[in-house]
This record gives structure tokens, sequence and C-alpha cells, in this order.
């Protein structure tokens, strides 16, 4: 017999209240909407537009004015996206999609140690994005391997 454990999550409220949109627009609770997200695969495309949704989000925080090198890096998260999206083929996608590794590095090395809170310093949408890609070496091995 299975037992269903709570798993608590913190994220930023606007986190939250966008996820609450999706999971009310697909007729799901939050829950399962969640466990839905968590649990499948995600293909290189699909992983390419939540960064840049992210990347887009970056651009509104306090860090990306303060920290050019944080700003370089939304930017490039940007431009590597939709270099990826307008990529005629595979190989032109696998060099977007390698970028956009490079950009992420270039973006999170751009900010602070400490700062007032998360959300000032741009480590929540930088964890969410790590998390998206796994690592440098697990995302070139992801593309290669998908796109190669």
């Amino acid at each position: 017999m299975s037992e269903d454990l709570p798993i608590h999550l913190r994220v930023p409220a606007e986190l939250k209240a966008l996820w609450v949109r999706e999971s009310r627009a697909a007729s799901m609770k939050l829950t399962d909407w969640i466990i839905s997200r968590v649990e499948r695969k995600m293909h290189i495309p699909e992983i390419v537009t939540e960064v840049a949704v992210l990347a887009e989000q970056a651009a509104d925080l306090p860090i990306y004015f303060k920290s050019r090198q944080a700003a370089d890096g939304v930017e490039a998260m940007l431009q590597a996206a939709r270099a990826f999206q307008s990529a005629p083929h595979n190989p032109a996608r696998l060099d977007a999609a390698l970028w956009l590794g490079e950009a992420y590095l270039l973006f999170s090395r751009g900010l602070p140690d400490t700062g007032g809170n998360e959300q000032s310093t741009g480590w929540v949408t930088a964890r969410q994005i790590a998390q998206l890609l796994g690592g440098p070496d697990v995302w070139e091995r992801r593309v290669r391997a998908e796109l190669a």
C-alpha cells in the first residue's frame, strides 16, 4: 500500500501564481500539475523555451540593472533561445543550445554571493535554470545526444 507524503516547496509568489493559473487552465489541481511537470522528461526544445521565459523574467530583476555580467548573461540566453527556435537544422540547434548553457554560466557568475533576499540577487531564477539544464556537463551531453 502506498502512502502519500507531503513535500514542502518554497517558490516566489509570482511563480506560484503562474503555476496556479497554468494548473487551472489545464483543469488540474496544483499538486497534480506540479507532479506531471516534474515527472515528465523534457526535451531540449521545451527546456530552451522554459529557460527563455525565466530569462525574460530575470530582465526585470534588480540584479539585471546592477550587474553588467548578469545582464549580459540574460541577453545571451534570450539570443541563444531565439537562435535555437529559428535554426533550420539540428547542427544549428546544437550550437544554439550549447550557447544557451554558456550564457547561463555568464549570468550565474554575475550574481552576488549575498543580498537583501534571494529574489533581489537573482539566485531563485538561476537555480530554476540550473535545474532545467542539469549542470554544464549534463547539459552538453544531453544536447549532443538529442541533437547531434
